[in-house]
């Protein structure tokens, strides 16, 4: 009885070895390339775009100006080889809502070139349990789980992108 008992608490060796692989979320030889980056979440949307030399953002609402070291340290965040787990090869709805990359949960990244050119778009979901990591997909891939080292860029507030040395923060509001 003890022997059965114990054979039945180790654990099964199913195969299935967890799939990693090293890429970044922007290339980074398109950082030049970028024009503008958009980030979509609970139905707000946030545009940041390049106009002649300097970034702007606006809301729908306010245009406001971006410092470049901001976009540039966003750009080299998004652009850094990480490596990525893959957790799901299987895009169904539930597993969408499982990992928060349903329509109604998910923030959605997108890099622009000038021409309108889509270089980069990501969705990203809820934290694993630890907080550490953030699942993502594209439109095309699996569903992985990487580094949650953007998720404080991710936000749609004029407040958290607007350069403040030039647009103090009662101005919005």
């Amino acid at each position: 009885c003890i022997c059965l008992l114990t054979l039945y608490l180790l654990p099964l060796n199913t195969g299935n070895k967890q799939i990693s692989i090293s890429t970044a979320l922007l290339n980074p030889q398109q950082i030049q390339n970028v024009n503008e980056i958009e980030i979509f979440s609970n139905g707000e949307m946030l545009s940041i775009y390049k106009s002649n030399t300097c970034w702007i953002g606006t809301d729908g609402n306010v245009i406001f100006p971006i410092s470049d070291e901001n976009v540039q340290s966003f750009l080299s965040v998004s652009s850094k080889i990480r490596y990525m787990n893959i957790v799901s090869k299987n895009k169904n709805t539930k597993n969408l809502s499982v990992f928060g990359l349903d329509e109604s949960n998910y923030i959605r990244l997108t890099f622009k070139q000038k021409d309108n050119k889509i270089l980069s778009k990501l969705f990203f979901g809820s934290s694993n349990y630890s907080g550490y990591n953030i699942f993502l997909t594209t439109d095309k891939s699996f569903i992985y789980e990487t580094e949650n080292d953007l998720y404080s860029w991710l936000q749609t507030s004029p407040r958290q992108w607007s350069d403040m040395n030039i647009i103090p923060f009662s101005i919005l509001g």
